[in-house]
């Protein structure tokens, strides 16, 4: 009985071991960085060349790497959530004000790129908008 128990206290032993190891090396989780204008621009800067048609890219102040993943800025009442892939907006943005009312626009490769909706505090949309590769295509 002694002898099971054993055997049973060195699988569990070693299962928790390893897969405590397979989550500390694995990088694949996204980011996520929560915080308020001030912390935002301690944490992070945006690079942009001279030529005026290449897009901001979003680093990691501590790093100096682009930064991937989602950020959301608390400040005055508004909250603000972003995704980035290598520095760049992609993905969905979403920005909330005081009066409840939001906008959800989806970005791809820096550019808006699909549907913008306008909501209004009540969850009523008010306003759509279809961009493709940052122009304007339908508005609803």
């Amino acid at each position: 009985m002694i002898f099971r128990i054993f055997i049973a206290c060195c699988i569990y032993t070693a299962f928790t071991i390893s897969c405590g190891f397979e989550a500390e090396e694995s990088n694949d989780s996204p980011k996520f960085w929560k915080g308020s204008e001030s912390g935002f621009e301690e944490n992070f800067d945006y690079y942009k060349e001279v030529d005026d048609s290449s897009k901001p890219i979003l680093l990691e102040s501590e790093t100096g790497n682009p930064y991937s993943g989602t950020l959301e800025l608390n400040g005055s009442g508004k909250v603000t959530t972003k995704t980035y892939q290598d520095g760049i907006l992609d993905g969905i943005s979403v920005k909330r004000s005081k009066d409840g009312s939001w906008v959800e626009a989806h970005y791809m490769n820096g550019q808006l790129d699909g549907k913008m909706t306008f909501f209004d505090a009540n969850g009523k949309i008010r306003t759509v908008m279809n961009y493709e590769k940052g122009k304007l295509k339908t508005s609803d």
